[in-house]
């Protein structure tokens, strides 16, 4: 009995997969299937199927209560897999888009994983009968960060989908200094796709902290130095590679200066910036995101969406 609460405990509440746990409990991987099976047989596992709509129908009147948006959806949180809550929501952001979508509109796209998703679920929709539609690059290229997360790649795939017209920025997303960015914004091209860039009709955004793994987001031109400053100074989250702190308030102006992508503050002029995250890519980054004010409809699940309203709800008590 007790090898089976451990073997469902890592299975249910760690998310390992069977081939890991019989490594740990040193049995077969047939075996922990069997012993899985048996555990919800003795009742130390019970699954629960809950009507969740109203639940999530709540927390999105609370997001727009208290953030101001125009929209929000959220999607129950089914599974604690980590790829497959990014590919439900991604999935909800894209029908979202395919719902609100016209002809001859400028979508701008930005970068990252749930943006990724997102478009990625595109592919699979009964699409809205559009024309006209172009698609603008809202960052410059990130180094070696993984070609399916970036903006160009991104921008690539959604005009195909919609059989659009894309507009690429053929520059870095970050640079060494601040001079380097004026410099290029006066390049004819660069220039022109930053001012597109600003005048899109929807702005498909992810809020992350994927700065800080490596292993994904390898851009040159992001030192040691910068990391530091970006950690003493509270980051929290990034949106098109612009850093804030838990209040959405720049964190770093010195390093806001050597970013080539669309700011902040021209997403509040954009009529709809969709922003889609979960928990996976950190809860502050959301709530930083949410309080600066560029997001008009936010796209997450269930279980990241009660963390914030709990974060939104203490941090005005404390402040009355």
């Amino acid at each position: 009995m007790r090898k089976l609460k451990k073997v469902a405990h890592l299975y249910y509440e760690k998310n390992m997969n069977q081939k890991e746990i019989a490594n740990i409990v040193e049995v077969s991987r047939s075996q922990i299937s069997r012993m899985l099976t048996e555990a919800k047989n003795e009742g130390i596992v019970k699954i629960t199927i809950l009507d969740t709509v109203d639940s999530c129908e709540h927390l999105e009147e609370s997001l727009k209560k208290y953030f101001g948006l125009k929209d929000a959806i959220v999607v129950p949180t089914t599974s604690y897999i980590p790829d497959m809550i990014r590919q439900v929501v991604g999935q909800a952001a894209a029908n979202y888009l395919n719902s609100i979508i016209k002809s001859n509109q400028n979508i701008g796209v930005s970068w990252g994983i749930s943006v990724y998703e997102m478009i990625k679920s595109m592919k699979s929709l009964n699409l809205a009968e559009t024309t006209g539609i172009e698609v603008v690059q809202l960052i410059g290229g990130l180094g070696q960060t993984s070609t399916t997360l970036q903006s160009f790649s991104l921008v690539n795939q959604l005009s195909n989908i919609l059989e659009g017209q894309s507009h690429l920025m053929h520059a870095p997303g970050f640079v060494s200094n601040s001079t380097l960015v004026d410099n290029l914004k006066k390049d004819k091209e660069i220039g022109g796709i930053l001012e597109r860039a600003k005048n899109v009709d929807i702005a498909l955004m992810g809020l992350d902290a994927l700065w800080k793994h490596r292993s994904l987001v390898q851009v040159d031109n992001l030192t040691e130095e910068d990391l530091d400053l970006l950690d003493k100074n509270g980051a929290v989250g990034q949106s098109c590679f612009r850093f804030y702190d838990i209040n959405g308030d720049v964190c770093s102006q010195s390093i806001d200066d050597r970013v080539l992508s669309i700011s902040l503050n021209d997403l509040k002029n954009i009529e709809t910036v969709i922003g889609v995250a979960t928990s996976l890519d950190t809860t502050e980054a959301i709530l930083g995101g949410l309080r600066n004010g560029f997001l008009d409809v936010l796209v997450s699940d269930e279980k990241t969406v009660e963390e914030i309203i709990f974060q939104q709800e203490d941090f005005l008590e404390q402040n009355n």
